[in-house]
């Protein structure tokens, strides 16, 4: 949405958002007819336009066909856009057909096609007759199967005069409806262009990072930004992104995180630039979960109170929303409460209104729940704001991995069979018998996928082992694993015959009995049934493992597990959107580029220095100790001394990062039998801690100066990330080891696929993102510009020419020997 004039605004809809807005009615209850992902769809429309491509009676056949058009008021310029599904010459006459795909029985399709539907297909008749500047058309709705091809036609004549008043009733009503929204983004463009900087004056590196996020928003292209901490990189990216918003070059700007707490930050930062002068209404997503005001009826909606006229009810709610510049759930919940809505709808419902979406990433990058209402729509100019970046790679891989438990498989079976629990289907035998088909299906897979666990513990001389008893044509050589865990690379045909059976005999299930108040484990098999069969389906390729484990709890878990989804997550966004991926600790780049799928030709790369005086930091890195699994036991007790002596030179609060809770055991072992001063306060970080522990152990800093706080932690693990000590709160840290992600079947794997691909495996799978959990944990120490202390470094791998190439040149890392040498450095800084 971009103001044209000092007196027109220009907004732009997709076709299906019109319709939408216009003809939606009800509760969110839809029929149970529907159900098809993207991916799925995609496919049923691409067989359905080889049928028509293959019957003679079909000529002049076009599918997906961009089509726009205009309506024009006194003050605004709607511009209505959208892909037509197909259209053709059936004889002499002019079809346009709205083709949607739907699972389960035909019969439950609703008698006379969805009314929206209609509306859609009925909006891309008028554009199509002005294209092809015929007087009249059939419209076809067309339903198709996305598991038989089952063809279902509604057909409407149309002509041109007819589709024309629709047209423009249908966007005149719309505009009317959105008045006030359109005096808002005149309003917002005024206000935004005039703004200036929140601030009296820009830290260091800030002004070259905010000038790079321009030329992105200006060229819709792709920044990698490394901005350490201080320089003020959520401000200095949102400020420019703002500008270019005002100026008409985003439609909307999505500034996605990976932890609550950095969504809170970017939302701190939207009220600097509102007090300002910046006009900005932003919204901060949160979970489902966190947002339901019926728990015992999660997602029930045809029971739910929130739900069942949601739709009756929502524009009130908008309306009250609309008023607001920062929307959360504090003053979410309270308006949703009030009009007896749904507030995780209408936040996403509001969404579309917001200038500004804060959101974690998976609601742009994960296939299961990305908002396909805002990045569905091609023709909305948006920029992503990705911070944190440096967590993506790994959370993208979670998001491609799809993963089947067996605890969820025998749960539902007893569920099916149980005679208290089966749905109420007396006098049905045909009921009953869905019933026990799908119990049938699904222990019978349950105990082909058990037998495959127990071969693991078998001798290899015991006869076939592992996925072999799946597919014969899977040989020892084609699996590697342990008695806990096996893994392939192939993906049997037979396996997902097997689920899609299972898939199906669930679905009828679910149809049969829609209100079956026990439905919900049913539900959640079913969803990641269908996400593995995706996948399974669409995805899977050498980036992937099919593997089975067993989990520390010992649960076994199927999964297909994704080694690298920087191709996919590549893919989920379209060209013409700006991005900018920025965080304190994306190097190396020749890391972080493959994993993002950036060619170094197709993006802009800016590494800054840190904005703080160097004199405030002391890095020292010591080579007298192995921190190798092999060598821990022996140099534990050295380590100990090493620490002990850097935390003694000064009384204040230390951070030591332990590589592992298991080495966090030993060492607290060691400390606690050795004469370590009994006025000293030690804190060790355990297992599972709660969120109250995690605030717990971090209030503990708030004291300082008295006495000496050391508090151990675990890399990579709660106090890596989002922890601001500032000032005395924190004078030192300690880091033992490289940060290396703990030995696994998985990881080796992922090793063997980069050292493939790219020719360095073990950098890639181990090094790199064991070395960013050691800059991260650094990063804890130095918060501010009055911010002092060392960093101590404790592993002979730092003075390996390749270790020396990662520590960044702005540390002016001294390489030292044992304790003496740790303490002359330590004092000399202090005194300095």
């Amino acid at each position: 949405m971009a103001c044209t004039s000092e007196s027109t605004v220009q907004l732009n809809i997709s076709v299906r958002g019109l319709a939408e807005a216009q003809s939606r009615s009800g509760g969110l209850a839809g029929t149970y007819y529907g159900g098809v992902d993207g991916l799925a769809g995609i496919r049923t429309h691409q067989r359905y336009f080889e049928m028509l491509a293959a019957d003679e009676r079909v000529s002049q056949l076009a599918t997906e066909q961009s089509l726009s058009e205009s309506y024009i008021s006194e003050d605004t310029r709607l511009l209505v856009k959208g892909r037509a599904d197909a259209w053709f010459y059936s004889g002499d006459d002019l079809v346009l057909a709205e083709v949607k795909s739907f699972r389960g029985d035909a019969a439950r399709l609703p008698r006379g096609g969805e009314a929206v539907h209609w509306d859609q297909a009925k909006l891309y008749a008028y554009m199509l007759l002005i294209l092809t500047g015929n007087e009249k058309l059939v419209i076809e709705l067309t339903y198709v199967s996305a598991e038989t091809d089952e063809t279902i036609i509604l057909k409407k004549d149309a002509d041109f005069a007819s589709l024309e008043s629709f047209f423009h009733t249908t966007c005149r009503s719309f505009v009317e409806s959105t008045r006030s929204l359109r005096r808002y983004l005149a309003a917002r463009n005024d206000a935004n262009k005039a703004a200036a900087f929140a601030y009296d004056s820009l830290r260091k590196g800030q002004k070259a990072l905010m000038r790079r996020v321009m030329d992105s928003m200006l060229s819709t292209g792709i920044l990698l930004a490394n901005a350490p901490t201080g320089i003020g990189k959520t401000i200095a990216t949102l400020y420019p992104a703002l500008k270019a918003q005002a100026n008409g070059k985003i439609d909307r700007i999505f500034y996605l995180t990976h932890t609550t707490s950095t969504r809170l930050v970017a939302a701190d930062a939207l009220a600097d630039l509102r007090a300002a002068g910046f006009l900005v209404r932003a919204i901060t997503l949160y979970a489902k979960e966190s947002l339901c005001l019926e728990p015992d009826l999660f997602c029930d909606l045809k029971r739910c109170p929130y739900a069942v006229e949601y739709y009756d009810r929502v524009p009130e709610a908008l309306s009250a929303l609309y008023r607001l510049q920062a929307i959360n759930p504090d003053n979410l919940l309270p308006v949703a409460k009030k009009h007896r809505v749904c507030p995780f709808e209408l936040s996403l419902d509001v969404s579309m209104w917001c200038d500004i979406i804060i959101a974690d990433y998976n609601y742009c990058f994960d296939p299961r729940v990305r908002l396909q209402r805002h990045f569905g729509d091609e023709h909305e100019v948006m920029a992503l704001l990705v911070d944190e970046a440096h967590n993506l790679p790994a959370r993208a891989r979670e998001m491609y991995s799809a993963r089947i438990r067996f605890s969820d498989l025998t749960n539902v079976y007893t569920l099916l069979k149980s005679n208290e629990q089966a749905p109420p289907c007396e006098g049905q035998p045909s009921l009953q018998a869905i019933v026990d088909i799908a119990a049938e299906q699904l222990i019978a897979w349950h105990n082909r996928l058990a037998a495959v666990a127990a071969s693991l513990a078998e001798p290899a001389e015991s006869g076939p082992r592992g996925f072999t008893l799946l597919d014969p044509q899977i040989t020892a050589s084609d699996m590697a694993g342990t008695e806990t865990f096996v893994a392939t690379r192939r993906l049997p045909d037979h396996l997902l015959h097997v689920l899609s059976r299972v898939y199906r005999a669930l679905g009828l299930v679910v149809e049969s009995f829609p209100d079956w108040e026990h439905k919900m484990p049913l539900l959640h098999l079913w969803f990641d049934l269908a996400f593995f069969l995706r996948i399974g389906l669409t995805q899977f390729n050498d980036t992937y493992l099919l593997t089975l484990n067993r989990e520390n709890g010992g649960d076994w878990l199927l999964s297909l597990q994704c080694l690298d989804a920087s191709e996919p997550m590549c893919r989920s966004v379209a060209d013409g959107i700006a991005r900018v991926y920025f965080s304190a600790t994306l190097s190396p780049l020749t890391f972080f580029l493959p994993q993002l799928s950036l060619p170094q030709d197709d993006v802009e790369t800016l590494m800054l220095p840190s904005p703080f005086a160097g004199k405030n930091r002391l890095v020292l890195a010591s080579d007298v100790c192995s921190i190798r699994y092999k060598d821990r036991q022996e140099s534990l007790p050295l380590v100990t001394e090493l620490i002990r002596t850097a935390v003694s030179r000064r009384t204040g609060n230390y951070l030591v990062f332990a590589p592992s809770f298991a080495y966090l055991k030993m060492l607290r072992a060691r400390i606690e039998s050795s004469s370590w001063p009994a006025d000293w306060d030690l804190m060790f970080q355990t297992p599972g801690m709660s969120n109250p522990a995690r605030a717990g152990f971090l209030n503990r800093f708030n004291t300082y100066g008295a006495k000496t706080l050391v508090a151990f932690a675990v890399i990579g693990s709660l106090f890596n990330e989002g922890v601001d000590l500032t000032g005395s709160r924190l004078i030192g840290v300690v880091v033992v080891g490289t940060g290396l992600p703990g030995i696994s079947p998985e990881r080796t794997l992922m090793g063997e696929y980069y050292q493939h691909r790219l020719g360095d495996g073990f950098r890639f799978a181990y090094v790199y993102p064991g070395f960013n959990r050691v800059l991260q944990a650094a990063g804890r120490l130095i918060r501010s510009e009055t911010d002092r202390g060392f960093i101590l470094l404790i592993d002979d791998r730092y003075k390996r020419d390749d270790y020396r190439q990662l520590l960044p040149e702005e540390w002016q890392t001294r390489h030292v020997g044992g304790a003496a040498d740790i303490a002359a450095h330590i004092d000399e800084f202090w005194a300095d």
